[in-house]
């Protein structure tokens, strides 16, 4: 498991930047070219430190982050992309940090515009029911659902939360938020019952015409390495590999 040195940084930037953005943790501390996030222990992505600009120290801001993730009660997790540099792993890795969880940063250029799918229904703010669906698809746990909620009401581009309805009921969950020319996806989730009927395909269909109408003409995800199913999925609207990253979890 490593990161790819092979990649384009300021793509990698680029598209760090939006991600951040399109799923705000609840505290941000910046030292040194390293982002900390805090979000109270809810996903890995919001409770990690970051690299900011490629290379830099790692021994020095383990020494930064280490009191202050103890100090939140959290693990300290180090999340490594290309920005990281080419021997960070390894030295994590030297200090038993636990790699887990590759995951693909995926793109897509987007079509042209297409008709709104009318069972696609997409809304600029989550309503209650949409947050308590998308949450129990999710398997978020409750105690979790405080910090969940504020997440999603931090995001500040325009964002749209989406629902797939088939006969009178929600049977699928997505985000989209829109920044700078691009659109991302993010949770993507089908109704245990109503899995392997089209129905991530026909939401993701209708998150990325949604994007168009935001003036986006890229997409981008990010998906577990191990999944191939949904990788499969995304490759069929043109999603292909951008770079990757992982997780290093402190002993």
């Amino acid at each position: 498991m490593g990161t790819d040195q092979g990649v384009d940084l300021a793509t990698v930037r680029a598209l760090e930047e939006r991600a951040f953005n399109a799923w705000p943790s609840l505290q941000t501390v910046l030292a040194d070219g390293w982002v900390m996030r805090f979000a109270a222990g809810y996903t890995k992505r919001a409770n990690s430190v970051n690299a900011w600009a490629p290379g830099c120290d790692i021994a020095a801001i383990l020494a930064v982050a280490a009191p202050l993730y103890a100090r939140a009660g959290l693990p300290l997790i180090v999340r490594l992309t290309p920005l990281t540099g080419p021997t960070a792993d390894a030295e994590l890795g030297a200090k038993g940090f636990c790699a887990i969880d590759e995951t693909l940063v995926m793109t897509a250029p987007l079509p042209g515009p297409s008709a709104a799918d009318p069972d696609v229904v997409i809304a600029a703010r989550p309503d209650a029911a949409w947050s308590s669906g998308f949450a129990a698809a999710n398997a978020v746990p409750a105690p979790h659902r405080a910090t969940h909620d504020a997440m999603l009401a931090a995001i500040r581009w325009p964002a749209a939360f989406a629902r797939l309805e088939r006969d009178a009921r929600t049977i699928a969950w997505g985000l989209g938020v829109a920044e700078r020319g691009m659109i991302g996806l993010f949770d993507i989730v089908t109704a245990r019952e109503a899995r392997r009927a089209g129905a991530a395909r026909q939401l993701v269909g209708g998150l990325l015409a949604w994007g168009r109408t935001q003036q986006a003409t890229t997409a981008y995800l990010q998906v577990v390495a191990t999944n191939a199913p949904a990788i499969a999925l995304y490759r069929r609207f043109g999603f292909t590999e951008a770079y990757r990253y992982h997780y290093r979890i402190a002993p």
